[in-house]
């Protein structure tokens, strides 16, 4: 279910995975929309992943699957991180020999090497916001969600299966969802304002208010997801 989050008390998180291994469906199809996200197995994306706390917002990543790779929907940490099960699976592609050799038969959290969050279902993006789509906007030059989303640790870092997304990025995806995946007339949170000083930024944006009445696109909630 949607809910109106406090920038203050949230941080933001892209989590990938292929949906043909773990989809957004499957997440919500979960008992009660809830499930752990396991098998990180990269330094980095772990030391990110131990970030979270309950509360924070992750962007569910569709990786691995052609032209629609991209952003399928949102989910919410209810769950600290927590020592990953799966390394200690043997039946599982993620279990870890020299993890489960080290700390049989038990593990403190803290002393995990590998771990793990359970992740809540929010939303399915439908369309999803696409790879090829925050591309574009990106080397657009006048684009100013593109601008918004230039920094991102998607463009940086693009094998990295867990990344950190700032606020300004975070509320540039909401904005894409909520324009069905595409920049289009409307109000934007990220228009640098025009050179003259205040009056001329004021004509800008009452401009762009009556285009987003002209198509009568709903107004988006940087922060609802």
């Amino acid at each position: 279910m949607a809910s109106n989050l406090k920038a203050a008390k949230s941080s933001y998180f892209l989590l990938k995975t292929e949906p043909f291994e773990f989809s957004i469906s499957d997440l919500k199809n979960s008992p009660a929309g809830i499930s752990e996200w396991t098998g990180i197995r990269n330094a980095q994306a772990k030391t990110i992943l131990c970030k979270a706390v309950p509360g924070d917002v992750c962007f569910i990543y569709h990786s691995s699957c052609g032209k629609d790779v991209g952003i399928a929907g949102t989910a919410r940490v209810v769950r600290e991180p927590y020592s990953d099960p799966t390394s200690f699976d043997v039946k599982s592609k993620y279990f870890d020999a020299r993890e489960a050799a080290k700390f049989r038969p038990v593990i403190a959290d803290a002393d995990a090497k590998w771990k793990c969050v359970d992740v809540e279902y929010i939303d399915t993006w439908d369309p999803p916001v696409l790879l090829s789509s925050l591309k574009a906007l990106v080397a657009a030059p006048d684009s100013c969600l593109g601008a918004a989303l230039k920094n991102m640790q998607l463009f940086r870092f693009s094998r990295l299966s867990v990344q950190e997304v700032r606020l300004e990025e975070a509320q540039a995806l909401f904005q894409l969802r909520d324009r069905g995946g595409v920049e289009s007339a409307g109000p934007c949170l990220h228009r640098t304002p025009p050179p003259g000083g205040a009056k001329r930024a004021q004509t800008a944006s009452s401009n762009s208010s009556s285009l987003g009445k002209t198509t009568k696109r709903r107004k988006s909630s940087p922060l609802k997801v």
